[in-house]
């Protein structure tokens, strides 16, 4: 295990941290900030973002910070529900038996809210799933016009589709009534740099395990998503581990990942060097002649100009051998963006790049 290999504590880019242990960077900050004035101001907030991004993480440091006194938060994620089963989920939620019409499921919820100390706030996690219903019974809750002040209040956490799904004219009125926006973007080169460095100390471990230029061509491939860092960093320890070397530094093939185009743009660039022995970070493999092929440009005459002379001679007949490790990586880098295969030949698109299903 790479743990006692690099003498880590704990697994440093794990899925799920304590909230002492979060990455804070300025996008969490105006995250924050935004959020604290919904509690205090604010009707219903709204948080996207794509995939892996942070959303939970910022969620988590919001919810742990509440004051029990000041906001009552009830969390809710199991969002792709019938309008009727959402509103039951949530009067359970509260501690009440949902009772049989949605008038009364209403009734529960609204008085529940007012018997809370503090503010209730009902928080949506995934909310881009949530159908038109369900959202039109949301506004119904917070949309009275002669309390004094809101009974309860509601943030939206969903990936960008939910933005599009907003500014249908039927939800005109729920966004309308947004009074708090937080987009969460992905992390710069510099940020990539500072998280996988913290990760790392915060398991004990060494921050110059990875070399910059490593880190760099990390950011590059990932597009600078926490969760798909998290995904490649720990492929590379795992290779580094199986090739028993201590430091991730292989300048020659992260420069070449890093001045090429990353899989986004539809060209898949790896190393396909020989003579070291060190850990790979282009295809999380090692380069002692396992690598995938080097170069790779799907819109060259027959997709094959920059293969090494070891490729095989009919790409459209027979698929290159790869392996296993890169189609881990390449299948993580899809969830980012699946390359568009109207750049490749017709011959290639079919049957190449090999993504998994």
């Amino acid at each position: 295990m790479y743990l006692e290999h690099f003498q880590l504590k704990s697994q440093p880019f794990s899925e799920h941290a304590a909230v002492s242990a979060l990455w804070q960077d300025q996008r969490m900050d105006e995250g924050l900030a935004r959020l604290d004035y919904l509690v205090q101001c604010g009707q219903l907030g709204l948080v996207t973002g794509p995939s892996g991004v942070g959303k939970s993480a910022l969620l988590k440091r919001f919810l742990h910070a509440l004051q029990p006194q000041q906001c009552q938060a009830l969390y809710c994620h199991l969002t792709h529900l019938p309008c009727a089963g959402l509103l039951k989920l949530v009067v359970a939620q509260l501690g009440e038996t949902p009772r049989r019409g949605k008038e009364r499921l209403y009734e529960q919820i609204l008085e529940r809210a007012t018997r809370a100390e503090g503010t209730l706030l009902l928080v949506f996690d995934e909310a881009h799933l949530l159908d038109g219903d369900a959202l039109t019974d949301l506004r119904l809750l917070i949309s009275s016009a002669l309390d004094v002040r809101p009974p309860l209040k509601m943030l939206l956490v969903g990936q960008e589709p939910l933005r599009a799904i907003l500014r249908q004219a039927r939800h005109a009125d729920l966004l309308n009534r947004v009074s708090v926006r937080h987009q969460l973007r992905p992390l710069s080169r510099a940020q990539t740099s500072r998280y996988i460095d913290f990760q790392l100390s915060q398991a004990g471990g060494d921050p110059q395990v990875f070399d910059d230029s490593v880190k760099t061509a990390i950011h590059d491939f990932t597009g600078g998503v926490p969760r798909q860092i998290n995904n490649l960093a720990t492929a590379c320890l795992l290779q580094a581990t199986a090739r028993k070397v201590l430091r991730i530094d292989d300048n020659r093939s992260s420069r070449r990942l890093a001045n090429s185009n990353c899989p986004n743009t539809g060209r898949l660039s790896t190393c396909h060097d020989t003579s070291t022995t060190t850990s790979c970070v282009a295809c999380a493999t090692t380069s002692l002649g396992s690598c995938c092929w080097n170069s790779f440009d799907g819109r060259t005459s027959g997709g094959r100009a920059n293969w090494p002379s070891s490729a095989p001679a009919a790409a459209s007949t027979s698929r290159p051998s790869i392996p296993a490790p890169i189609w881990a990586v390449a299948s993580t880098a899809r969830q980012t963006s699946t390359p568009s295969t109207s750049r490749w030949p017709r011959s290639i698109a079919t049957s190449w790049p090999p993504w998994p299903s």
